[in-house]
């Protein structure tokens, strides 16, 4: 299986004087992909949907494939987005993740709405005990790992138990 890199963030602006920002160009010197709008940014950065439109643009036009994290099936997802993650908010770094059920509800509400949606994963406190609860929905197209992915044994059991 090839692997490819992502980036965990984004400018919303083109290359320029923005002293501490990574614009899209530079993170697809080394990156496929670029996490947009996680919930973490949002709050505690005050990223607004202006920003992260701005930031799907910017990955967009130099080729960076956007992932773009919802929260519920009510947060708008840009324009050119074909991969989501959604993200329930009380699932993050909790230990408690949402119910497959759930997830699934969300998944098939994304591709509804928005028919340009191709995939769709889950992210939330995704473990090895819980990760084919979620890779076995059939609406669900994979799982996003977050402090999960730190640990290279619960890593390892996270790929082999999807």
């Amino acid at each position: 299986m090839p692997v490819k890199l992502g980036a965990q963030n984004i400018s919303p602006f083109a290359q320029g004087a923005y002293t501490g920002e990574i614009n899209a160009a530079q993170a697809r010197e080394f990156a496929e992909y670029v996490l947009i709008g996680h919930s973490e940014r949002r709050t505690h950065f005050s990223e607004t949907d202006a920003m992260l439109v701005a930031k799907v643009k910017q990955a967009l036009s130099v080729g960076l494939e956007p992932i773009f994290c919802i929260q519920n099936a009510q947060t708008a997802i840009p324009d050119g987005v074909t991969i989501v993650a959604y993200e329930p908010v009380e699932a993050i770094g909790s230990g408690h993740p949402d119910t497959p059920e759930d997830a699934e509800a969300v998944s098939q509400a994304v591709k509804a709405t928005y028919p340009s949606v191709q995939t769709v994963l889950y992210g939330g406190s995704v473990k090895a005990n819980n990760v084919q609860d979620f890779t076995s929905v059939s609406s669900i197209d994979g799982v996003l790992v977050g402090g999960a992915s730190l640990d290279a044994e619960q890593w390892g059991k996270i790929i082999t138990n999807a």
